[in-house]
């Protein structure tokens, strides 16, 4: 094998292995949506959904936010009281 044909198989397999982190991850929101189905409408009721997704899938607080429509900030807020 030449050397560009080694530096082309080796590029193609990099991409190749982001591909498919990325359909990971797509196919884990998937899963995720299909779960969550309708958005919760309280912030609070917001929260527990995320942090049971999180249980549930092992994503990151940040990421677990956007499907529900929580801003990551909101997730931490706590009320005085």
């Amino acid at each position: 094998m030449a050397v560009s044909e080694d530096h082309q198989l080796k590029e193609l397999e990099e991409e190749n292995s982001r591909l498919e982190k990325q359909a990971t991850c797509h196919a884990i929101d998937i899963r995720m949506f299909k779960e969550i189905a309708t958005k919760p409408g309280t912030p609070g009721a917001r929260r527990q959904v995320v942090k049971h997704m999180q249980e549930r899938f092992g994503q990151s607080q940040r990421r677990l936010c956007n499907p529900v429509s929580l801003a990551f900030l909101t997730l931490h807020y706590k009320e005085n009281g």
